[in-house]
């Protein structure tokens, strides 16, 4: 897969907004699993294919950078692409852009 995965826009919850008004830490990680999970079933390699295999996917290894703040109530959408793959394992790079 060469081009770039569009995933669903993800709106900021209350909850996840910190004391200074800034999604926090944690709430970057989950808005990332929910764009990959996204990524993941457009591959069909997420909730169907282990229920119809037994085989699944999950996280060895992440890298968060922070680079913008965000703030409650924004809209947040997702980029993501392979940067690697063999039979064994996929390494995507998952961009957020508010």
């Amino acid at each position: 897969m060469s081009q770039q995965f569009c995933g669903p826009m993800i709106e900021v919850r209350d909850e996840w907004i910190d004391y200074n008004d800034h999604l926090t830490d944690s709430a970057y990680s989950i808005v990332c699993a929910a764009a990959n999970e996204a990524f993941l079933e457009s591959l069909g390699i997420s909730t169907q294919y282990q229920a119809e295999t037994g085989c699944t996917m999950y996280t060895v290894e992440s890298h968060l950078r922070y680079l913008a703040e965000v703030h409650r109530g924004a809209q947040l959408r997702s980029e993501t692409f392979v940067v690697a793959a063999d039979t064994k394992r996929l390494q995507v790079h998952t961009t957020l852009f508010v």
